[in-house]
């Protein structure tokens, strides 16, 4: 005697229905885009934190720097300093050009990422004696 019962999933002959084929690839599609939103958010927030941590690190060493700058009588002279904080390291040298300054900075977060920023100054716009 052969036993005969209903699947949901194949029909007697072992084919499997088309709607499973539709759930399953929806199934699966909405698990990979899941994981790809998932992923590309990570990256968004890593972008962020390091530009918030880059401008932090510029904005401590540009008013450091505009201290020094403001402090320094001669006109020809090379400024070259050093700025630590616990996220980076930043670097700016400071080369006399026409009634100002020309400075660059390289800013260096100990995650890795490094930025390169160049800005000139005046000297007698900065001066508040």
């Amino acid at each position: 005697m052969i036993k005969r019962f209903i699947s949901p999933l194949n029909n007697e002959k072992g084919i499997i229905f088309p709607w499973v084929y539709t759930m399953g690839s929806l199934l699966i599609l909405t698990c990979l885009f899941t994981a790809q939103e998932y992923k590309n958010q990570l990256i968004s927030t890593k972008v962020v934190t390091e530009y918030h941590q880059l401008q932090s690190l510029f904005h401590y060493s540009h008013d450091q720097l505009l201290l020094k700058l403001n402090e320094h009588t001669a006109a020809n002279e090379i400024v070259n300093d050093h700025f630590t904080l616990p996220l980076g390291e930043a670097f700016v040298q400071c080369n006399p050009e026409g009634d100002g300054y020309s400075c660059t900075w390289q800013l260096s977060l100990n995650g890795g990422a490094v930025k390169h920023i160049t800005r000139s100054y005046r000297i007698d716009a900065h001066k508040t004696r």
